[in-house]
């Protein structure tokens, strides 16, 4: 497919996007000096039922009244969230098409199979308090600094971008369908998204995105940080992001040692592994 100022959009990946240095993005749970900006209380436990179970209590009597989330992070995209109520019950979803129910949470209720799997896996889920979050953005950094950001509004492209480097239309509630225009926000997470991008630079590797929302207070806080290059556009600005993958290129280089085809991104016949 073709997207306007982006060019052909391939349906497999070159080599050289496969063997673009790993970023540590998605395990920003890890990041001890991101911990401050998340504006909720967050735990990573193994990958074990009882120390889930322990996490999402401890969690629950921490914040009466807030909820707790649940994200497996070593497969969250397989597995879904699960979004626990205050009185500590789930929405639990059926695989086989079942019809979903609420249950009292129970680690083995939700991840099931993957518990064994990965018995035992440190850090494997992040147990954090229920957030509203609103005006959800998302910031794409680069180098080490933002260069530009988009509101996480599905229907919008690149393509839909107005000519601003931090785009002010937003959705207070994401998938609502009522955008607005909030110039302030916008500034507001501009310069929010640079001191905690500075904050977290010596934990974090390569280009990433980083997503972030107002609390009910109007503090801006980070939702989540992942990979650069698997992250979606919405009305980006793709002059500025271009502009910054020109001027790191570093960034993104292929890892020779990742590429192992001789005559391929400048790997020579002997250096092939």
């Amino acid at each position: 497919m073709t997207l306007a100022h982006y060019g052909v959009v391939m349906l497999r990946p070159y080599m050289d996007q496969l063997s673009l240095p790993p970023s540590n993005a998605d395990r920003y749970d890890l990041m001890p000096a991101l911990r401050p900006f998340l504006g909720r209380d967050a735990q990573s436990v193994a990958c074990d039922g009882d120390m889930i179970d322990a996490a999402a209590r401890g969690m629950l009597d921490r914040h009466p009244g807030s909820g707790v989330v649940a994200k497996f992070m070593l497969r969250e995209k397989r597995l879904p969230l699960a979004f626990i109520d205050p009185d500590g019950t789930f929405m639990q979803t059926d695989e086989y098409g079942g019809k979903p129910e609420r249950i009292p949470f129970a680690a083995w209720r939700w991840a099931g199979y993957d518990l064994a799997l990965f018995e035992g896996e440190p850090d494997a889920v992040l147990v954090q308090q229920k957030a509203r979050m609103r005006y959800e953005y998302r910031m794409q950094v680069i180098g080490g600094e933002p260069v530009c950001g988009a509101g996480c509004i599905e229907r919008f492209t690149p393509a839909d971008n107005r000519g601003n480097r931090y785009d002010p239309r937003m959705e207070e509630t994401r998938n609502s369908g009522r955008i607005e225009s909030h110039p302030d926000i916008a500034r507001l997470y501009e310069q929010f998204a640079h001191e905690a991008a500075h904050a977290i630079r010596g934990e974090v590797e390569g280009p990433y995105v980083m997503d972030l929302y107002l609390d009910d207070a109007g503090r801006p806080h980070v939702i989540e940080l992942n990979p650069q290059s698997n992250s979606g556009l919405y009305a980006l600005d793709m002059d500025a992001l271009l502009t910054a993958i020109g001027n790191n290129p570093a960034q993104f280089m292929p890892d020779p040692k990742r590429t192992a085809t001789p005559g391929c991104l400048g790997v020579r016949e002997g250096e092939a592994i």
